[in-house]
């Protein structure tokens, strides 16, 4: 089914995008109201930043009636093409991720808890503090590479994570 868009929320100011989504029936109607379901603190808050200078984010469709294949890709090459704010070099976004997900359901799902070893986590946040790095932040990022290929690799059997890149 078509029944899929993809949209950006404009700042009224800058007339640039600060968010990249995907969505079907009435979705970007959640964006002028008080609820912000579904988006991240950073989009929240940006938002709150515009009500409080009295402006809404004006919504913009890039392109409906597609996929929700076709969404998630579309999203995600839009958000590889701003850049994500604190994560991207020169990134305009409040995006978290790079990419949609699908579910088994069709629903998208962004969002997944990641259980870490005490003794593992004490040792990423060793390795990655010089980085100014949080682990969800690094962990986010070695998914993104796997999803996308750039590193391959399995869990052993020991419960450590075995990468490398190609």
């Amino acid at each position: 089914m078509e029944d899929f868009y993809v949209y950006e929320l404009i700042d009224s100011d800058t007339q640039q995008p600060f968010y990249i989504g995907k969505g079907t029936g009435k979705r970007t109607q959640t964006y002028s109201t008080e609820l912000l379901t579904g988006v991240s603190k950073t989009t929240k808050i940006a938002i709150m930043e515009m009500r409080l200078g009295g402006k809404e984010p004006e919504v913009r469709i890039v392109k409906d009636e597609i996929s929700e294949i076709d969404a998630v890709e579309l999203e995600s090459a839009l958000i590889k093409k701003y850049g994500r704010k604190g994560k991207d070099i020169g990134g305009i976004l409040t995006n978290v991720l790079l990419r949609g997900h699908l579910q088994s359901n069709g629903q998208s799902k962004k969002y997944k808890t990641v259980q870490i070893e005490a003794s593992v986590k004490d040792r990423l946040t060793e390795a990655i503090k010089p980085k100014g790095w949080s682990i969800s932040f690094f962990v986010e990022s070695l998914i993104e590479k796997y999803l996308d290929g750039s590193i391959t690799g399995s869990f052993g059997s020991t419960n450590e994570a075995i990468f490398k890149n190609e």
